[in-house]
């Protein structure tokens, strides 16, 4: 099982945290870390900071895909750094 990191940048417009055609396919999971002083919002590429799965600023969350899901980070403010760790690819 191939193991790769990567840092995403994030601000108020829905950026793409699984940023690799492997990263959508089926057996495919990923943790991702919000900001450490911002809490990261989560979903499909629409996603916003009233719409989206809250992850605490520094928190994690892991998450299994399916073949061509995609997930996408938003801030409600400012800019920050969101971590993504990617197994399986």
């Amino acid at each position: 099982m191939a193991i790769s990191t990567a840092q995403v940048a994030v601000s108020t417009t829905a950026a793409k945290l699984t940023s690799t055609p492997t990263d959508s396919r089926a057996g495919s999971s990923i943790a991702i870390t919000a900001p450490v002083a911002a809490t990261l919002y989560i979903g499909g590429s629409g996603v916003t900071s009233t719409t989206g799965f809250a992850v605490a600023a520094g928190a994690s969350v892991s998450l299994d895909l399916q073949s061509g899901e995609d997930v996408y980070g938003v801030l409600a403010s400012g800019t920050g750094t969101a971590f993504v760790l990617r197994t399986g690819v």
